[in-house]
């Protein structure tokens, strides 16, 4: 059975005074909380929502989509790159779909081969 998946919907009653202000900074008010939480970090000491390790999650998320994606839907675990154990595992893969400068270095398929080729 599939864990239950919580979908946040931005409620611009709860901003409070701020509402548009927050509605005007873009995608649904997250990037004036954004900006807000990383203020309040520099001048007060509040610890930020999204810290540097949540905001490389939300990156592996995608990556690690892609790479399963290619691999037959293979589950993978997003690592807790706060923990150094689970860092060093990752700290030299260079793998990409995306070409250098010079159009070369792609280290991992964009696409799939079809199985009839």
């Amino acid at each position: 059975m599939a864990e239950p998946v919580t979908v946040y919907r931005p409620d611009p009653a709860s901003f409070g005074k701020r509402a548009e202000e927050a509605l005007k900074a873009g995608h649904g008010g997250g990037d004036f909380w954004i900006v807000e939480n990383m203020k309040n970090y520099f001048l007060h000491g509040e610890k930020p929502f999204f810290d540097v390790y949540k905001g490389v999650a939300m990156s592996a998320t995608a990556i690690l989509g892609l790479r399963s994606s290619f691999n037959h839907g293979e589950n993978m675990k997003v690592p807790d790159f706060s923990k150094e154990e689970e860092r060093v595992k990752w700290q030299d893969d260079d793998l990409t779909p995306f070409p250098d400068e010079n159009g070369e270095g792609i280290t991992y398929p964009c696409t799939m081969p079809h199985p009839e080729i």
